[in-house]
């Protein structure tokens, strides 16, 4: 029995030593820089599904590397474009940071390699993006502020197509609500319906134009209906200019 527990410990200190090993290799190879505390990545790169508990999950990494991912975007953007108002700005980093966006650059980077999450997981569509995040907070902590911003300028903006992000469209209801404002129309979203068990809800939201129905659509919560429903109103190109 103690010679079975033993055996074990050491062969689950041999496979955890194996992983860091390349996890540093992997690490070294897009950052530029040898990782001083491994022990930052490896929570950075666990999942809840798998490590339980906030000192080893990547969750609160995953909080902080957002922070610092919009604050060095923020910079940049300020740089790039010192003519344009906030309100650009603003949605140019939403664009940016959006999950669509850092799992596209996850992927580019290969980090789902290095994941250690349950299969049920993996299903979800935001666990790279997450995890990327949860990497610059690891970055930020065991470097310091130069060596992220030095990693997103080098690993992420590379891998960003600003002239199709800035005619990209990030959220339809608040083009459409953006586009109603500025041509003088009354446009808003109603609830056509409801149905299924309160755990398991849809949602029928119509978009309104001038008290007239343009679209609809059917979706597990209001605010995705909503987007879904302003993409259809938009497709059918109810929204072209005057």
């Amino acid at each position: 029995m103690i010679r079975n527990i033993w055996n074990k410990f050491f062969r689950n200190k041999a496979i955890k030593s194996s992983l860091d090993l390349r996890l540093e290799g992997f690490l070294l190879s897009i950052m530029k820089d040898k990782p001083i505390d491994i022990s930052l990545y490896r929570q950075a790169f666990s999942h809840s599904s798998i490590e339980k508990t906030v000192e080893t999950n990547g969750e609160r990494l995953e909080f902080l590397g957002d922070a610092i991912l919009g604050a060095i975007v923020a910079a940049e953007l300020h740089k790039l474009y010192p003519d344009k108002p906030e309100g650009y700005l603003s949605t140019m980093r939403s664009k940016i940071v959006s999950r669509k966006q850092l799992n596209n650059i996850g992927k580019q980077l290969e980090i789902d390699t290095y994941i250690i999450a349950s299969e049920q997981a993996f299903q979800g569509k935001s666990i790279i993006g997450n995890t990327l995040e949860s990497l610059i907070g690891a970055v930020y902590l065991d470097l310091g502020w130069e060596k992220s911003y030095d990693f997103i300028l080098q690993q992420i903006f590379p891998r960003i197509e600003i002239d199709q992000l800035v005619h990209s469209i990030s959220s339809y209801k608040s083009y459409a609500l953006e586009w109603a404002q500025k041509n003088k129309r009354i446009l808003d979203f109603q609830l056509l319906s409801e149905s299924g068990e309160d755990h398991n809800k849809t949602y029928e939201i119509a978009v309104c134009l001038e008290g007239n129905v343009i679209a609809s659509a059917k979706a597990t919560s209001k605010k995705k209906a909503e987007e879904m429903a302003a993409k259809y109103a938009y497709d059918d190109e109810n929204f072209s200019q005057p």
